[in-house]
């Protein structure tokens, strides 16, 4: 990965600081190996996620009577948020993570169907903006340049035939 790092004074208490720029994307191994006199290695398995989450689908553009707006959406780590903005208004679901020592580090990914109902917007033409954010912080931005919110059933006319016929 990189070179040995040298702390010219080590204390009972001594901070290192390493940037994520020095790892590569994905899962690493951050060995910390000190003098002797000293317990000699640590050994910690660490994420390094720079890339941010992606819309991978939007079920359909046009939402008729209860049809909910559904995205699909997919991170190489761990999704965060997911926050759209549509007629004006604003909703966000957050991901629930756990937040166990244990968990086991390895790579993965997350693909998450997010479901918001459409009868909280008014009827109309809009565009949808669509912000997904993972664990890391990675942000994205999408616009969808026309939803249709549309939940006014089509009036039916017989135009024919007329004047007193029968059917």
């Amino acid at each position: 990965l990189f070179g040995p790092r040298q702390i010219s004074k080590l204390a009972e208490s001594t901070t290192a600081v390493f940037s994520a720029d020095e790892f590569p994307e994905g899962v690493s191994a951050l060995t910390v190996s000190l003098p002797s006199g000293w317990p000699s290695r640590s050994y910690r398995m660490v994420r390094i996620d720079r890339s941010p989450p992606e819309l991978v689908r939007l079920e359909d553009t046009r939402l008729s009577g209860d049809k909910p707006l559904r995205l699909h959406v997919w991170d190489n780590l761990l999704l965060q948020r997911v926050r759209i903005k549509l007629a004006g208004i604003e909703r966000e679901h957050e991901f629930q993570q756990l937040a166990s020592p244990f968990q086991p580090i390895q790579p993965s990914s997350m693909l998450a169907a997010v479901e918001f109902g459409s009868g909280q917007f008014p009827e109309g033409m809009y565009e949808l903006e669509v912000t997904l954010t993972d664990a890391a912080g990675n942000e994205a931005t999408v616009l969808v340049p026309e939803v249709l919110i549309d939940r006014t059933a089509p009036t039916v006319r017989i135009k024919s035939p007329a004047g007193g016929s029968v059917l």
